[in-house]
């Protein structure tokens, strides 16, 4: 199965954009936890 490299790109994009977005998230929530 040959997979385009841009659509391997993009999945990788998405993966690490979602990862942060998470990460991000999960640090908001543990700062406003604190407050």
């Amino acid at each position: 199965m040959q997979v385009p490299l841009w659509g391997a790109a993009m999945t990788t994009g998405n993966m690490v954009t979602g990862g942060v977005a998470m990460a991000s998230k999960t640090i908001m929530g543990a700062a406003v936890g604190k407050e």
